[in-house]
């Protein structure tokens, strides 16, 4: 299971997390002009791609994946990092542990979401469909014990295709979701200091997470099933970041696709789509 975990997980997680770094860093320079953060930027970018070299040096030796599963785990612990892969599986699990982390928190939650009109979005076994539905209850439950916070508890940005630009999103395609958002945005008029809701368009990262109490990090893995037009989950990145500098990575992401965003509103989800 470790070998495998190393393999499949934790190098793309760790070449993953350098290159969204990369990503924010080449950003923020083109917005600033500061060499410091271009030179930062190149060397993270070498070090994805010595990462990569060497998994497909040693791919066929268990020795040196074991090696560098070992190295890996001393950097994350030295980094004040874990990272956890929850497979789905027919019970929904990442959707299960998300729910706790959903339930748990304290002081914030917040969403980037890439949505794209997928169909089918309620397929799946009844426990995974349960297990969805039970994550969007226990974060409309915890906006609702917040709204009277006198700071933002709850924050997602929702990104669409260039597409809908111009004409109005389809979200009842995904019920849930839809549902979901449609209760958060009529509590953003009367909770506006502790929850917000918002709308761009795809212009920074075609990414989804979810951060918790600038603690922990949740990155699902998706595909895409080009034959049946159906977007497939299968399970997610838990991180722990006790040190904060994973989560401050992505707070500048979310800062960054936020410049773009503007506010989700009931009459833009009560839109009919057109056809």
């Amino acid at each position: 299971m470790t070998k495998v975990l190393s393999r499949g997980v934790l190098v793309p997680a760790t070449t993953f997390t350098l290159g969204v770094v990369v990503t924010v860093l080449i950003t923020d320079y083109l917005e600033r002009h500061d060499p410091v953060l271009f030179c930062l930027a190149g060397v993270l970018l070498i070090l994805v791609l010595l990462v990569g070299l060497t998994v497909q040096v040693l791919r066929s030796s268990d020795k040196g994946m074991d090696k560098i599963h070992s190295e890996i785990a001393r950097l994350i612990s030295r980094g004040g990092l874990d990272v956890e892969y929850v497979e789905d599986g027919k019970t929904g699990q990442s959707y299960v542990r998300a729910t706790q982390l959903i339930r748990s928190a304290k002081h914030s939650i917040t969403f980037v979401d890439m949505w794209e009109p997928f169909e089918n979005y309620q397929t799946g076994t009844p426990e995974r469909v349960a297990a969805r539905h039970e994550f969007y209850e226990a974060i409309v439950k915890q906006v609702e014990d917040h709204r009277g916070d006198r700071e933002m508890f709850h924050r997602r940005i929702v990104q669409v295709p260039q597409e809908f630009e111009t004409k109005p999103v389809p979200f009842a395609l995904d019920p849930y979701f839809h549902q979901y958002l449609t209760t958060i945005a009529g509590l953003t008029r009367e909770a506006y200091k502790a929850c917000n809701l918002r709308l761009t368009l795809v212009h920074v990262l075609k990414t989804h997470f979810i951060m918790v109490d600038r603690r922990h990090i949740v990155i699902p893995l998706l595909t895409t099933d080009q034959s049946s037009n159906r977007q497939i989950r299968h399970g997610a990145l838990f991180f722990d970041d006790r040190e904060g500098n994973l989560f401050k990575c992505f707070r500048e992401i979310y800062r960054a696709i936020d410049a773009h965003a503007r506010p989700l509103t009931e009459s833009m989800l009560n839109a009919d789509p057109v056809v």
